[in-house]
């Protein structure tokens, strides 16, 4: 397959993202049974992989960012406590499915101390509805249960 063929491919299947069907998007998630998460206050995020498509890409920052400060998270430039890395693939077998990969690194010591998925099989819409939507949509879903809730101690 050629480059442009592959840009072209990549370039539909976003498409396809920006109208799919989140309702059906399954979500998982584990965590560092460990981690101290009320001492993470401030978060950065860090490269990870984006997709074909920037506005997707910064939809995605912009959701997972409002999420987190209503948790009481303040983005910053330097010196976070965490770092989160996002991931957005899109497989193309029988179906097409897209995944979408929320990790919470701690960034004294590089560890993963968090990690979710949302997955769902892309199908489009009758309704063209707005990028923003449901990707909004997508990171709640995931982000759910971050931070992951603990019984409390006897």
């Amino acid at each position: 397959m050629t480059r442009w063929a592959l840009r072209t491919l990549a370039a539909a299947t976003c498409a396809v993202i920006a109208t799919a069907v989140v309702a059906a998007q399954k979500v998982s998630f584990d965590y560092d049974k460990k981690a101290d998460f009320g001492a993470f206050k401030t978060f950065a995020f860090k490269a990870g992989t984006p997709s074909d498509n920037p506005l997707v890409d910064d939809q995605i920052q912009s959701s997972v960012a409002a999420t987190l400060a209503s948790r009481g998270m303040t983005g910053v430039d330097e010196s976070p406590d965490v770092y989160v890395v996002t991931h957005l693939t899109v497989a193309t077998q029988k179906d097409t499915a897209g995944t979408l990969v929320i990790d919470v690194v701690d960034a004294a010591n590089g560890a993963v101390v968090w990690h979710g998925t949302g997955a769902t099989e892309l199908k489009p819409q009758p309704k063209t509805s707005p990028v923003d939507q449901n990707v909004n949509e997508a990171v709640t879903r995931v982000l759910r249960n971050y931070p992951p809730s603990r019984a409390k101690p006897k």
